[in-house]
């Protein structure tokens, strides 16, 4: 069997908040081999989101912690790593697809801008013949639309394009 290319092992994160510390995922492990699919399955308010955003390591500071265990994604700890480090590592290797596309895309902005400021950001080479090819696509698709005008199937498909673009 294939070193799996991601493995979260004992898991354990939190919050700190106006009333002390809160453990909200106590204990968590999980591995995925490549080219193979996970997904987190529980309850409402079980941990599932913050420990994806634990291993991308988009908790939100300073009061998201991971207070212990290993996120170990192609061999690197990511719980261990810098900042910078994980940025490259979140912008060019891992993606999240998020569960409500509305509070990952912004309204205001048109989906075709947003996709070319994922390929930007992660692709720093991206050259301005690449770009007008993604503008005129998504110009003459949805990506002229706000992710408001848009329905629900475009939003989540506009969003799986940004993580793939990343």
């Amino acid at each position: 069997m294939a070193e799996p290319v991601l493995r979260v092992e004992n898991l354990c994160c939190g919050f700190h908040t106006e009333d002390g510390y809160i453990r909200v995922v106590d204990g968590v492990s999980f591995e995925c081999e490549a080219g193979k699919t996970l997904g987190l399955v529980g309850e409402s308010g079980c941990g599932k989101t913050v420990s994806a955003l634990a291993v991308m390591g988009l908790l939100p500071q300073p009061a998201g912690v991971v207070e212990e265990g290993r996120i170990l994604f192609r061999g690197e700890d990511l719980a261990a790593t810098s900042h910078d480090t994980m940025r490259v590592v979140r912008g060019q290797q891992i993606g999240m697809i998020f569960q409500e596309p509305m509070t990952a895309l912004n309204p205001v902005h048109r989906v075709g801008k947003q996709l070319l400021e994922a390929l930007r950001l992660t692709n720093p080479a991206l050259t301005r013949t690449i770009s007008r090819r993604v503008r005129s696509n998504c110009s003459s698709r949805s990506g002229s639309r706000t992710p408001c005008g848009g329905s629900g199937n475009i939003r989540i498909s506009s969003q799986a394009a940004c993580a793939s673009a990343s």
